[in-house]
């Protein structure tokens, strides 16, 4: 019914704006020429993740959906992650993909970071 519909329009939501945000990465990836760049491309999909994990916190929704929306921002995450290290893997310099691996896109809840962030 109408439930399955809002559902459907969510997910149809989340989806435009991470293949949105996939796609400006694209871009922006093609005119690195600074590891900073390459730091804060990441870092703009990571947010734009989070932003959208957030959409899944709603009181509002029951919680098999809040869980549907969660893991399929985490797994599509997951998938972006595993997918740019195995294209920077053979890298001649490393340096692209070790800047992968240590900003994790998929890094996106706050014990996932825990890289030194939290200076309390």
């Amino acid at each position: 019914g109408s439930g399955e519909r809002l559902f459907k329009r969510i997910m149809d939501c989340i989806d435009f704006r991470i293949k949105d945000a996939q796609d400006k990465f694209k871009k922006e990836s093609q005119h690195f020429t600074e590891e900073t760049h390459i730091v804060k491309a990441i870092i703009t999909l990571r947010k734009e993740f989070k932003f959208l994990l957030k959409i899944s916190e709603k009181p509002n929704f029951p919680k098999i959906v809040q869980e549907k929306i969660k893991s399929f921002i985490q797994e599509t995450a997951d998938q972006l992650q595993t997918s740019m290290e195995k294209s920077t893997k053979d890298d001649k310099i490393g340096k692209i993909h070790s800047l992968i691996k240590n900003n994790k896109i998929n890094a996106l809840t706050e014990k996932a970071v825990g890289n030194g962030e939290n200076n309390e």
